[in-house]
């Protein structure tokens, strides 16, 4: 007699639809049917075949890439020949939907936050963006990108503070460095911070010193004027950061370390990953023999979602995942609230594993992977 072996529980309850999240309206999985090519998929109040939405989502990124294409064709132009960028006559007012007058002159070394209009450094100049890395190296920083914008979802911007570590003395020993941190770190840092991140940098005259994002119990973002602390005025610090600093001066010496900074973050979380990414680039290019084997980036247990033990499938899969587990999300939050109205809907990382298990990437893989990718422009 041949021994019957039962499936997974979580497999089970996806077949059977008792996964958490209903799947009303929404189809089950692609591992789950013999023919993917006949499944349809709802997307936008349609149902369609995924070569259908992947001949629309061609067709829109098209469209874009010739939209940037004119306005890269039409700029040097007006430029050239001193017009108002935006003006009636210059050629790029031709282009459907843009409207740029009176637009203030930003230099080449500055870049404008799209979230709040600010002028701020340019990243792409002063940050090690992931292409120019490799190997190991590009996995580790995508993957504190990808933990750096959990801490901020998490927590908040307002409870997070960029911190930064230098020792007393000219310490250049990775060995040394690290066993002054670890103290720090088990007496410190675990017992005043919720959570932290920490990125080692070795500057090129060899000196070690640390990178942290922290977590305080308290805001301390609120009403701090970063212009002004640019021009060395800190009066807008609330007491919450004025009481971080004033510890810091006191405690840090105990541990062998000088000079400390906290400071609010300032910025998107996908600028702040960069931000901090910038430095396992400036350390790998100064790095000494002794720096072999020594650990990078390292995290406390709730600050870390992501890992750098991950294998790339294509080139475009990290640029289109998010776009199709955006997608997934928004289909599952819609069934859901079809079903309950009451139900708060999906929204992040954390929705989806509350609703349909902690291994919900692996069991919904295929069909998530036949989904178009949302665009990530758009609020959730």
């Amino acid at each position: 007699m041949t021994q019957k072996i039962k499936a997974p529980e979580s497999q089970r309850r996806q077949a059977e639809g008792k996964t958490g999240a209903p799947n009303h309206g929404v189809i089950v999985p692609a591992w789950g049917r013999r023919r993917v090519a006949e499944t349809l998929l709802r997307f936008q109040g349609q149902y369609q075949t995924p070569e259908a939405l992947n001949a629309r989502a061609s067709e829109e990124a098209r469209i874009s890439r010739d939209v940037r294409s004119a306005h890269a064709d039409a700029l040097p132009s007006a430029i050239r020949s001193h017009e108002q960028l935006g003006a009636a006559g210059s050629p790029i007012s031709e282009i459907p939907g843009t409207h740029l007058v009176n637009l203030p002159k930003v230099p080449s070394t500055f870049s404008v936050d799209v979230e709040t209009g600010e002028v701020l450094p340019c990243r792409s100049l002063e940050t090690t963006q992931p292409n120019t890395l490799t190997g190991p190296h590009k996995k580790t920083a995508l993957a504190l990108a990808w933990n750096v914008a959990h801490l901020c979802e998490k927590y908040g911007h307002d409870r997070i503070g960029f911190l930064t570590l230098t020792f007393a003395d000219h310490v250049t020993c990775p060995k040394e460095a690290q066993r002054r941190f670890n103290s720090l770190a088990i007496h410190v840092l675990k017992v005043r911070y919720a959570e932290y991140i920490r990125v080692i940098e070795r500057q090129k005259s060899g000196r070690i010193h640390y990178h942290l994002l922290v977590v305080l119990p308290d805001d301390i973002r609120t009403g701090f004027d970063f212009g002004a602390v640019s021009r060395d005025d800190y009066s807008s610090a609330n007491n919450h950061l004025r009481r971080e600093w004033a510890f810091w001066r006191k405690t840090a010496k105990s541990y062998g370390f000088g000079r400390t900074e906290l400071m609010p973050i300032k910025g998107s979380a996908e600028a702040l990953g960069q931000y901090v990414g910038k430095y396992i680039g400036k350390h790998i290019g100064s790095r000494k023999e002794a720096d072999k084997g020594v650990r990078l980036v390292a995290y406390t247990r709730g600050a870390k979602i992501a890992s750098s033990r991950f294998t790339s499938i294509g080139s475009q899969l990290d640029k289109n995942w998010r776009g199709k587990v955006e997608t997934f999300a928004r289909q599952m939050s819609a069934a859901a609230m079809a079903r309950n109205p009451n139900h708060p809907g999906i929204h992040c990382i954390e929705d989806l594993s509350f609703n349909l298990g902690p291994k919900w990437a692996y069991h919904w893989r295929d069909y998530i992977f036949s989904l178009p990718p949302a665009d990530l422009s758009v609020p959730f």
